[in-house]
C-alpha cells in the first residue's frame, strides 16, 4: 500500500471511531480514575510509559479488551462512604481502549485514546454504584516528547487531558472541565531488560457534588508508576511487571486519603508475532482497597504499527577519518525478502549519488542486519541477500572492479535498538554502508 494510501485508510478509520455515537451514564465510576489505562504508542510496556517516542511517520495501532471483578464501589447506610472490600459483594466490569499514536518528528508524538464501557453483571444492585450503558467514557488526546537519551538511559514527558462524556460523575462533579495530566518519565535499558519510572500531576476542573451520589468530586492527585520487562530474544516474548496508583492531594468529607487512592499490580506477556504486530495478556490484581481498584484483573491486546508514511530527506553519513558510515537510508524491503519496496527506489538512488561523488576509496562495504524475530539461521540468510541486492544495485550506478565492494549479512547479531518492540526492531532491519578510505 503506497504511503497516500495508508493516510485515507488511517484517516478514514479515525473519522470513523471518532463519530461512533453511545455515551456512558454511571452514578458513580468516573472515567479519569481509570486504572487500567494502555499507553497509546505500544512501546515496552503495557500502562508506563517509556521515554521512547515513536520515529516520525510511525503510526500505532492498539485495542485492548480488560475484565475486572469487584471494581464498583458499595454504599452501607445512608451517606456512608464507598467501600470496596466488602467481601459478600460479586460484580464484574468489561471494558476495551481503542488506542492511536504517531511519530510527528525526532522525539516527539501525538496520540488518541477511547476507554470504551463494554458490559457490566452485577449480583446486587442495592447501594452499589453502577453504570446505565455502554459507550465511550472519555476522548483521552496526549502527546510525549523525549528531551534526553542514550545506549542507556532516557527521559521525557507527557501530557495528556481527559474530556468525560459520562453523565452524573460524582469522581468529576456537574459541568466538569477536562483533566489534565503531567507526567515525567525516566527508564534505562540493561541489555535484555527494561526498568521505567513515571511521576506526575493530575489537575482536576471538579464540578458541584452530584446530588444523592454520596462521593465529592476527587481533587487534584499525584500518579506514579514503574515497570520492569525481560526480552526473551528466543521466543520474541517479553515478560512485563508493573505497579501503577495514584494519591489524592487531600481528602474529602467522605472519603480519606487512603480510600480514594489506588495501586495495582500486573504480571503479563508481549509477544511478538510479527514484526508489525504484537499481542499482550495478563493479569493483575489490587495492592490496597480504593478507587476503582479490582480483586483481579484479566487483560489482552494488541498493538499493530507500520510506516513511515512519510520519509525523511536525506541518511546519516559519519566519517571517522579511516572510513565513511552511511546509515539511516530508508531501505525499506518487503515482507521477508531481499527485494526493495516502490517507496525506497528514489532513496536508493540518493545513496548511489552519494557513492559517486565520494573521492578515492579502498573498499566499499554494505552490511545487512535483520531484528530477532524468526530464526537466527534464516535471518543470517536474509541479511545476505538485502546486501547483495544494494551491492547490485550500486555496481549498476558506479564503476567499481568487483574486489571493491562487498555484500555482507550480520543477521540479528548487532542490534542498534531494542529488538522488544516495533521501531526498535525496525531500526534493527537495516542496510548500512561502510566506505573505507
Amino acid at each position: 500500500m503506497h504511503v497516500i494510501g495508508k493516510l485515507r485508510w488511517v484517516s478514514a478509520l479515525s473519522v470513523i471511531v471518532f463519530f461512533i455515537p453511545g455515551f456512558t451514564f454511571a452514578n458513580v465510576i468516573g472515567s479519569d480514575a481509570q486504572n487500567f489505562a494502555p499507553t497509546p504508542d505500544g512501546i515496552d510496556f503495557v500502562t508506563v510509559h517509556a521515554s521512547e517516542t515513536l520515529e516520525p511517520g510511525i503510526i500505532n495501532f492498539g485495542f485492548y479488551i480488560n475484565y475486572a471483578q469487584n471494581t464498583f464501589p458499595t454504599f452501607e447506610g445512608d451517606g456512608g462512604a464507598p467501600s470496596q472490600s466488602l467481601l459478600d459483594k460479586n460484580d464484574s466490569f468489561t471494558s476495551a481502549d481503542l488506542n492511536v499514536a504517531i511519530g510527528l518528528m525526532d522525539n516527539f508524538q501525538v496520540g488518541f485514546s477511547m476507554p470504551y464501557v463494554i458490559n457490566q453483571t452485577i449480583d446486587d444492585s442495592d447501594n452499589i454504584g453502577v453504570f446505565e450503558g455502554s459507550g465511550f467514557a472519555e476522548f483521552r488526546p496526549s502527546m510525549k516528547y523525549k528531551f534526553y537519551s542514550s545506549d542507556t538511559w532516557g527521559f521525557a514527558t507527557s501530557v495528556s487531558a481527559n474530556f468525560n462524556r459520562i453523565e452524573n460523575n460524582p469522581y468529576l462533579g456537574e459541568d466538569a472541565g477536562p483533566t489534565m495530566n503531567l507526567e515525567f518519565i525516566a527508564d534505562r535499558r540493561l541489555g535484555l531488560w527494561n526498568v521505567a519510572f513515571n511521576v506526575g500531576h493530575r489537575w482536576r476542573d471538579s464540578g458541584d457534588a452530584v446530588t444523592n451520589s454520596g462521593i465529592d468530586p476527587l481533587p487534584n492527585q499525584w500518579i506514579y508508576s514503574t515497570a520492569l520487562s525481560y526480552l526473551f530474544e528466543d521466543l520474541d516474548t517479553k515478560i512485563i511487571g508493573e505497579i501503577y496508583g495514584s494519591t489524592p492531594t487531600e481528602g474529602t468529607p467522605n472519603l480519606s486519603t487512603r480510600q480514594s487512592s489506588s495501586i495495582e499490580a500486573l504480571l503479563g506477556l508481549k509477544y511478538d508475532v510479527t514484526s508489525n504486530l504484537a499481542a499482550q495478556f495478563g493479569a493483575g490484581t489490587e495492592l490496597s482497597d480504593g478507587t476503582s481498584t479490582p480483586d483481579y484483573r484479566i487483560y489482552g491486546g494488541i498493538n499493530y504499527a507500520f510506516g513511515p508514511v512519510f520519509k525523511r530527506s536525506s541518511f546519516t553519513e559519519v566519517d571517522t577519518g579511516e572510513e565513511i558510515t552511511l546509515s539511516d537510508l530508508g531501505l525499506r524491503f518487503k515482507f521477508g525478502t531481499a527485494e526493495l519496496v516502490e517507496d525506497s527506489l528514489d532513496d536508493l538512488e540518493m545513496v548511489v549519488a552519494r557513492i559517486k561523488r565520494a573521492k578515492k576509496f579502498r573498499k566499499l562495504i554494505v552490511e545487512g542486519h535483520t531484528d530477532s524475530v524468526g530464526r537466527r539461521g534464516y535471518n543470517q540468510g536474509l541479511s545476505l541477500r538485502r546486501a547483495q541486492t544494494i551491492q547490485q544495485a550500486i555496481e549498476k550506478g558506479v564503476p567499481l572492479p568487483s574486489k571493491k565492494i562487498q555484500g555482507i549479512g550480520r543477521g540479528e547479531d548487532h542490534p542498534i535498538a531494542d529488538n522488544g518492540n516495533y521501531q526498535g526492531r525496525a531500526r534493527n532491519r537495516r542496510v548500512e554502508i561502510r566506505i573505507v578510505k
